[in-house]
């Protein structure tokens, strides 16, 4: 029977082996075989990539996932520009 410490430390492992997956927005729990993960991910694969990494992880007796996948809305630097200066005609208005 794997002990709640050895499967942290296992999944934070699995965590660190992946290379999409941002492990320290996570927050993870384990209690007598239970395990929570919760936060936020970039992308909805992200959150299927956490999702596979603790299943790999033998001992768990139950995944629960309170992960939301939040989109990073990307600012290319001509759209940052135009907002910016939307924002300073707005603010001498």
């Amino acid at each position: 029977m794997d002990t709640d410490a050895q499967l942290f430390h296992d999944i934070v492992n699995e965590f660190r082996n992946s290379p999409i997956l941002h492990y320290a927005q996570l927050g993870l729990d384990v209690q007598n075989g239970v395990v929570t993960i919760s936060g936020r991910v970039n992308s909805f694969a992200e959150r299927k990539a956490v999702e596979r990494a603790a299943k790999r992880v033998t001992g768990i007796k139950t995944l629960i996932l309170e992960i939301r996948a939040v989109a990073i809305p990307l600012v290319t630097t001509g759209t940052y520009a135009a907002a910016h200066e939307d924002s300073a005609r707005n603010e001498s208005s």
